[in-house]
């Protein structure tokens, strides 16, 4: 067996192994009965990957259908268990085995056949005219969908333009509603280009008292002040094309020198180590913004109107349920109880 496959081997058994332990601390914490069984499916998907991806590596295939038939049979004892209707055993059979359909045909077979049938910088190509046409032809089809599915009321506030600091203009900011979506309790504030605006769900409007929305909305300012999400589209297009050039680069140094089932396993598995690292990467990213919109609020006088809002938040929102370690690698948002430790002089 080559070196590569052996490293990104152990680097899969270790990531999933990883991320089996710190879905198993949510187990520990109290929560509802739903939430602990949607996390034993996950452990129990990554245990099934390990055993799968090993007996690929010691090229042991007869054990492949049994092992299959095996944790499908499992999941039908264990939905029978969880739900009861048979319409919600099959829905959700059908989710858990098109992840495996998801790791196995997009990092195995769509390499095998764009590698071998094209020419990477055809890819490239590829991929660029793509990107264009989604830009020029989904966009605006995505925005009639949303029309339809979100009615938009301008909110009327009594904050002052200088409070905005350019971001945007205070007329720019909606209540967003929507009878097809649960929205919850959110905002979110779109700062692109020549499209600005900020979204305060109903459910927010509803729940919060004035002076915790506009400590939320102090918070998005933040946002928009330190260009979030502009950097976040930026750090996912250097994702992509990273992404891109590491299996560009494997693909030409190493197709000649390895066999066939022992390349295609190995830029499989090295597709899968490189996004996981990727995607903890980008967490942390968004866990950084989400402390920098905090501070920014910090030196406005919506500060306590803040503070209010997440205690509130943090009393009526899943967050308590997860552990601090799943928090950070898993989830967008870093713990309530994390960001409320920043307000030492708030009471």
């Amino acid at each position: 067996m080559s070196f590569l496959l052996s490293l990104f081997v152990f680097l899969s058994v270790a990531f999933l192994m990883g991320e089996s332990v710190l879905i198993g601390l949510n187990l520990s914490m109290p929560s509802r009965r739903f939430i602990h069984v949607s996390h034993i499916r996950r452990i129990s998907f990554r245990i099934f990957m390990i055993v799968f991806i090993l007996t690929l590596y010691y090229n042991d295939l007869r054990h492949l259908p049994i092992l299959s038939i095996a944790f499908i049979l499992g999941l039908i004892i264990f939905e029978v268990f969880r739900v009861k209707g048979i319409k919600y055993i099959i829905v959700n059979l059908v989710q858990t085995i098109g992840k495996l359909g998801v790791f196995t045909v997009v990092f195995g077979l769509f390499q095998l056949g764009f590698f071998v049938l094209i020419h990477p910088l055809f890819l490239i190509g590829l991929l660029v005219v793509t990107l264009v046409l989604m830009i020029t032809l989904l966009v605006p089809k995505m925005l009639n969908s949303i029309k339809k599915k979100f009615k938009f009321t301008p909110f009327i506030h009594s904050l002052e333009d200088s409070f905005f600091k350019e971001v945007m203009d205070k007329s720019d900011v909606y209540m967003i509603e929507s009878s097809k979506m649960f929205l919850g309790t959110n905002a979110i504030l779109f700062n692109i280009r020549h499209f600005t605006a900020m979204f305060l769900s109903k459910g927010l409007l509803i729940r919060m008292s004035s002076r915790k929305v506009e400590g939320i909305m102090a918070h998005e300012i933040g946002h928009g002040v330190n260009n979030h999400l502009r950097k976040r589209v930026g750090v996912s297009v250097i994702m992509l094309v990273l992404l891109l050039g590491v299996n560009i680069t494997f693909h030409e140094l190493y197709y000649e020198s390895l066999s066939d089932f022992t390349f295609w396993l190995s830029i499989s598995l090295m597709n899968y180590v490189v996004l996981r690292s990727l995607s903890i990467g980008f967490l942390m990213l968004l866990h950084q913004q989400e402390y920098q919109a905090d501070a920014h609020a910090f030196y406005t006088p919506y500060e306590k109107g803040l503070y209010q809002a997440l205690v509130q938040l943090n009393k009526s929102t899943d967050d308590k349920y997860y552990h601090a370690l799943y928090t950070r690698f898993f989830r967008t948002h870093p713990s309530l109880t994390v960001r409320l430790k920043q307000f030492p002089l708030v009471k």
